[in-house]
């Protein structure tokens, strides 16, 4: 982790007890959590949908089916054209990240499997495109996870820390 410390398994157990729901535990949830491997598939498989424009599809298909097939026109899809930068798109459970408030290293509370918190990343393949000569930059959206912070403690517990989103 950051700057040679090991993951606080020990602090995050803490915190969880700590911060414990009454009635219904995180144990009690235990026989409902889906496996992390189902998760990871269905995160993958609905980001590449999403990217690939079949959601615009599934989300008009009320409205489609009211049209008539001269009156469909199909807008992006299979057409589109190649994204000028190449990259690659996984899933993790991030354990470590910096807070987009404070701009510090945080701890990331992950506890396997009551509580996972994984994310959709996707990061640039090169640092040039291959079509055009330009370069490309890897881009980052917020993401907001349960954390414990090096730093100072945010009132929550919540931070948001910066995923990499893509690549431009």
């Amino acid at each position: 982790g950051p700057d040679g410390f090991s993951y606080p398994s020990t602090q995050i157990r803490r915190f969880l007890r700590k911060n414990a729901r009454t009635g219904r535990t995180f144990s009690n949830f235990g026989r409902f959590v889906q496996d992390p491997s189902i998760t990871r598939d269905q995160l993958l498989e609905t980001y590449t949908r999403s990217k690939s424009g079949d959601f615009m599809t599934l989300s008009r298909t009320k409205r489609n089916a009211n049209e008539t097939s001269e009156s469909k026109k199909e807008v992006c899809g299979a057409s589109t054209p190649p994204r000028l930068c190449k990259s690659t798109f996984n899933t993790t459970a991030p354990m470590y990240g910096v807070s987009l408030t404070s701009g510090e290293a945080v701890t990331i509370v992950q506890k396997f499997p009551d509580l996972l918190q994984q994310v959709v990343y996707e990061t640039c393949d090169s640092k040039e495109c291959d079509l055009l000569h330009g370069e490309c930059i890897q881009t980052y959206i917020p993401y907001l996870f349960l954390v414990i912070p090096l730093g100072p403690v945010t009132l929550t517990g919540q931070d948001y820390v910066l995923v990499e989103s893509g690549c431009t």
